[in-house]
């Protein structure tokens, strides 16, 4: 009887052993994105049709490792206020950002000067594992 209860609790043992999985059920996060693109959107839905102020907007981003480095850069040409375009007129421009950059945080956004008042920025964070951003201003 002895053997039997022993050859019982070794079979248990084994059915218990075997029956744990090694295998994690966790989540997994998301594979880094071999491309990533930004789309960035600019139109206005207020009334600026009587404001003749000059205003100069320029498309940006980079990198935020270290001390970040500068990967675009671009002006647009020279605009009065008023000539800013509404949602259904909005100028719409497609970036993708270089290899080597995968595995970085971006700021990127828009930057503006407005002859005779000033400079002033709409800036958004992209992290690592974001494919396609858009960058999405109503400028205001």
């Amino acid at each position: 009887m002895k053997h039997l209860s022993m050859s019982l609790t070794a079979t248990l043992a084994l059915l218990i052993l075997g029956s744990c999985k090694k295998d994690c059920n966790c989540p997994k996060e998301d594979p880094l994105p071999k491309t990533r693109t930004i789309e960035y959107r600019l139109y206005t839905k207020e009334n600026f049709s009587t404001d003749n102020h000059e205003i100069t907007f320029r498309v940006y981003f980079r990198s935020n490792h270290g001390y970040g480095t500068k990967l675009f850069d671009s002006t647009l040409q020279t605009m009065l206020i008023s000539q800013v375009p509404d949602q259904a007129h909005q100028i719409v421009i497609h970036k993708t950002v270089p290899a080597g950059f995968e595995t970085d945080t971006l700021t990127a956004g828009f930057i503006y000067y407005i002859k005779d008042v000033g400079e002033s920025w709409f800036l958004d964070t992209i992290g690592p594992r974001t494919a396609n951003k858009i960058i999405d201003y109503n400028f205001r």
